[in-house]
């Protein structure tokens, strides 16, 4: 049997299954559907300094929702720029962010900043600016 709970944040949205929990780096583990595999571990440079998975609006996320987030639930906790969305509502969105993913946006999960999964297998906490002015880590 398997323990679906390691995949939902005890601090995500409880009412929704598809957003608010942890997500994916695309740079790492794309979107299966519509591209092809993952990246193996020996393809990547330094694996202990690069993203693989953190707290998340959607169960996939990239450098770029951190800089734009958009639609109902793409964006990466606690990055809202108010320079550039004063609104927290997510810049350039026709789906504007509302509710829990407002709110997520804007304060973040976990004192200000993220629980990230590494490709090498450790975890860490890291603050949300940390994460905005970071985004080396993004890549593999």
């Amino acid at each position: 049997m398997v323990n679906v709970q390691i995949f939902f944040c005890p601090s995500g949205n409880k009412g929704s299954t598809y957003s608010c929990d942890y997500g994916f780096n695309r740079n790492l583990c794309p979107d299966l559907r519509t591209s092809g595999r993952g990246q193996m571990l020996a393809e990547i440079k330094a694996p202990a300094n690069v993203f693989m998975c953190l707290d998340a609006g959607p169960y996939m996320v990239s450098q770029g929702h951190i800089a734009s987030p958009s639609g109902s639930f793409w964006y990466v906790p606690g990055c809202w720029d108010p320079a550039c969305d004063p609104d927290g509502v997510g810049y350039n969105s026709a789906h504007p962010l509302g509710g829990f993913a407002q709110m997520d946006y804007k304060e973040g999960r976990h004192n200000g900043g993220v629980n990230v999964g590494f490709a090498d297998g450790h975890g860490k906490w890291l603050a949300s600016q940390y994460l905005m002015g970071n985004l080396q880590h993004w890549y593999p």
